[in-house]
């Protein structure tokens, strides 16, 4: 008896070991280290993670892939640091970012070729995340402009776009050239942690002529356009996901105040999965897409869609007036559009800051695409698939996020078309 009753535990004993065990998982502060410019609040409303709470890997894991995903940092690292006391301190690094481009540099797009941009672009508005663009291009882009975003304007995720701009470029595929002026202001906001809205309003007249000296025969469009969208997120990083699911869609009306027959209806449609195949440091990601493009209303040859380029059925060329005009490959043009692809990306560079601060990494990749168009929607699931396979590099940049370069083969009906090399900004999907 007496034995049993020295087994157990004093009880002022137990209670100093459980508390001193709970104490030692608590995060008594969170700290943010590395920023210069931006404001500290920007990040820590970013964090979930609370002080005087046991530390949770997940959430603190989950709080750092948040503040990546804001963009303006070219790094993102989180640690504990245990005190005297037992607690510890959840301490969040940054690296800052290039935030900012002024004066003129070159820049590239499948559709438009080389041009030279100008102007001043602040991704970072006085350390509040704000992004403020003021410039212009000339080459194959031939605009300027303005454009504000500011992505947490009345607080909780509640965001604001503001866009005046005007442009001036040749039609990609007909021998027209295009004039567009337009006025947009747009709002959106997040609900939870992954659903989205966002709703737009666009004053646009859009001009296409075949001869600019003679503006008798110029088709014009004088639209307000509507446009909103719904969409659920819960990808773990934007700028590489290695989980998670993006679900986007959207309807955008255009309302031309002169003629109802020039009126359209463009429906689009997005989703996106994404899984680690194999984890660690270099990991191996699959990810798989489907995507539709589908419009009522007005159905002019200047509304085309087509199939070609880094942002499509990669493989297959960006379409031209002389492909258009010989007839050879109509099955790549149409008002309804539906393709999906399937990625497969590993790293071989891990991303991380310079000294300088801007990025650097590197992933390879494997994909396969496949799309369909038509001109009549009843007729879209009728068509022959045009497949598209072959490989790439994603480096990551500042500003842009990733420089992607694909080189594909085309095919149509298990026959060799062509072979293209695609350079874009950002990732397929």
């Amino acid at each position: 008896m007496i034995s049993s009753i020295k087994k157990r535990p004093n009880g002022l004993f137990l209670f100093i070991y459980l508390y001193s065990f709970l104490w030692a998982q608590t995060v008594s502060e969170i700290q943010i280290v590395g920023i210069k410019k931006t404001k500290e609040y920007v990040v820590k409303r970013e964090i979930q993670h609370s002080k005087y709470h046991s530390l949770d890997s997940t959430l603190a894991t989950q709080d750092r892939d948040r503040i990546d995903n804001l963009g303006i940092f070219s790094d993102v690292q989180w640690k504990s640091i245990p005190l005297e006391d037992g607690s510890v301190i959840l301490q969040f690094s940054v690296t800052e970012s290039w935030n900012n481009i002024k004066g003129a540099m070159p820049i590239y797009s499948e559709e438009y070729g080389w041009a030279v941009t100008g102007g001043y672009i602040i991704k970072n508005l006085g350390g509040r995340n704000q992004m403020l663009e003021i410039g212009g291009s000339i080459g194959g882009q031939n605009n300027y402009g303005f454009q504000f975003f500011d992505p947490w304007i009345f607080g909780d995720h509640v965001s604001a776009e503001f866009e005046l701009g005007k442009s001036t470029n040749n039609h990609l595929f007909l021998n027209l050239e295009k004039r567009v002026t337009s006025l947009s202001f747009g709002m959106g906001r997040y609900f939870n942690k992954y659903f989205r809205t966002k709703f737009e309003i666009e004053i646009e007249k859009k001009i296409f002529s075949e001869d600019i000296t003679d503006t008798m025969n110029d088709d014009i469009y004088k639209y307000v356009s509507l446009f909103g969208s719904i969409g659920y997120d819960s990808r773990d990083v934007y700028s590489n996901p290695s989980k998670g699911i993006k679900i986007k869609n959207s309807l955008y009306g255009q309302i031309d105040h002169e003629s109802t027959d020039k009126n359209r209806l463009v429906w689009n449609h997005s989703s996106s999965v994404f899984h680690t195949i194999v984890p660690g440091e270099k990991k191996v990601i699959l990810g798989i897409n489907l995507s539709n493009q589908l419009s009522w209303g007005n159905q002019n040859a200047v509304w085309l869609y087509y199939i070609g380029g880094g942002n499509s059925v990669r493989g297959w060329k960006m379409p031209s007036r002389k492909l258009y005009e010989s007839n050879d490959q109509q099955y790549r043009f149409g008002h309804h559009l539906i393709q999906s692809s399937v990625e497969l990306r590993k790293v071989i560079i891990p991303k991380h800051a310079t000294q300088y601060g801007n990025e650097i990494g590197l992933d390879i990749g494997l994909f396969f695409d496949v799309g369909m168009t038509s001109i009549e929607l009843n007729e879209l699931m009728n068509q022959t698939p045009l497949f598209g396979t072959g490989f790439g590099m994603r480096i990551p940049m500042p500003m842009i996020g990733v420089l992607r370069l694909d080189y594909g083969w085309a095919f149509y009906e298990g026959k060799h078309i062509e072979s293209s090399f695609h350079l874009a900004m950002g990732h397929r999907f």
